[in-house]
């Protein structure tokens, strides 16, 4: 369905049960969307299921209230904000702001990312891994677990790690 603001939007409709339809405890659904490459911008959205991206090049935005979140190959601004499930970001350029409230995070910048980092589990470990290339700030928050940066032998500068229990290493 095309939005009044070009957007076009892709959605589950299951039966509604008062006008006769029959809907099952665990109905569900998946989509694999491929996008032409003059796409700019997306955005993906689930109330309950995981999100991957492949290969996109702009600006993405995942959400998901109870699911899994993985961007691979990825060239350009990515937000995520998962309530209850692991985030993945590898081979991305960023800038990357990645929320996870349980869930581990996973973060490996592509060799010439420039961009800053921001990654925050209430409860999971945090891994991030710097090309020797990256200069950049970067924020690692966890409350409840570890926090670990391994950066190749380049420079990592403005780096901040905050954690609430178990270690940080960089």
């Amino acid at each position: 369905e095309r939005q009044s603001d070009g957007a076009v939007r892709v959605a589950v409709v299951f039966p509604n049960p008062a006008e006769g339809g029959k809907k099952f405890g665990n109905d569900g659904a998946s989509f694999t969307i491929r996008a032409p490459g003059s796409l700019t911008s997306l955005t993906l959205n689930s109330s309950n299921g995981a999100i991957s991206s492949e290969g996109f090049k702009g600006t993405l935005a995942a959400k998901t209230s109870n699911g899994a979140v993985t961007i691979s190959n990825h060239d350009g601004p990515v937000t995520v904000d998962t309530s209850n499930g692991r985030v993945k970001a590898l081979n991305v350029t960023g800038p990357l702001s990645l929320e996870s409230s349980n869930g581990a995070m996973e973060v490996e910048l592509r060799d010439g990312s420039t961009q800053n980092v921001k990654v925050d589990s209430s409860n999971g470990k945090v891994e991030l891994t710097l090309p020797a290339s990256w200069n950049g700030a970067m924020s690692a928050k966890t409350s409840n677990g570890k926090v670990s940066v391994e950066a190749d032998e380049g420079r990592a500068t403005n780096v901040a790690t905050s954690k609430g229990t178990g270690t940080a290493t960089i």
